[in-house]
C-alpha cells in the first residue's frame, strides 16, 4: 500500500532528510521518498490499520533519528 505520512515540526536543522528516508528503509519500508525537506514522507508498506501505522512510524523514527 503506498502511503504518505505528513511529519510536523520538521526542518533541516532538526532532521536531514537522507536520516529520515534511511530510518524508514531499515523499518522495512520500501519506496520510501522524502518531499522537501519538509518531513513529508511517501513510502510503500503493507496494508494495515492507519492508527497502527501511525503508532509504528512514530515509534521507529524516535528509535531511530531521535
Amino acid at each position: 500500500m503506498r502511503s504518505v505520512a505528513f511529519l510536523r515540526g520538521v526542518s533541516p536543522q532538526n532532521l536531514r532528510m537522507a536520516d529520515l528516508r534511511a530510518c524508514l528503509e531499515e523499518a522495512g519500508y520500501t519506496e520510501v521518498r522524502t518531499l522537501l525537506s519538509s518531513g513529508n514522507v511517501a513510502f510503500t508498506t503493507r496494508a494495515g490499520a492507519v492508527s497502527a501505522l501511525e503508532r509504528r512510524l512514530a515509534r521507529e523514527i524516535e528509535q531511530g533519528v531521535g
